[in-house]
């Protein structure tokens, strides 16, 4: 895990923390307690958004990151280089970084399984750019759990 700042990025990833920033704007619905998550998916030259869908029922919402890679995944992706997260709160600024909840890490996981990938990097932004985290699925997931998994903790 690696903790940068903005400037310490290549211009590349600036450019990836700037659409993710954009696509924060675009959460549902517009009014979400001043409050937006914005995520985006590199594939090669390729860039899906992502933004927070909340809905009354919590468990009916969508979190940025799985909609970004829910749109991948449906325009046929073969592989996810990186996944970009930022949050903006107008009310209660965000000074740490926001990390994809567990779901969404679970998700990003089976996602790279099904392509055949070994790691995804994130690179995880603070509201006001200050704080950058450059880290991986496997070092936020490192107990994951799989059919594989599964499959041998029942074995011993």
């Amino acid at each position: 895990m690696k903790q940068l700042t903005y400037g310490q990025l290549s211009p590349d990833l600036q450019q990836a923390v700037k659409t993710a920033r954009d696509c924060s704007t675009r959460q549902y619905p517009k009014n979400s307690e001043n409050h937006g998550v914005g995520a985006i998916l590199v594939s090669g030259d390729k860039t899906f958004c992502g933004a927070g869908i909340k809905r009354r029922r919590f468990n009916s919402s969508t979190c940025a990151e799985r909609h970004a890679i829910d749109s991948a995944l449906i325009s046929g992706v073969s592989r996810i280089d990186r996944i970009v997260l930022y949050a903006q709160n107008d009310k209660y600024p965000f000074e740490k970084v926001v990390s994809p909840c567990g779901s969404c890490r679970q998700i990003i996981y089976e996602a790279m399984v099904n392509l055949g990938q070994t790691d995804i990097e994130l690179v995880l932004a603070n509201q006001d750019l200050s704080q950058i985290i450059i880290t991986s699925i496997s070092e936020l997931l490192p107990l994951v759990y799989s059919a594989s998994t599964r499959q041998e903790t029942s074995a011993a």
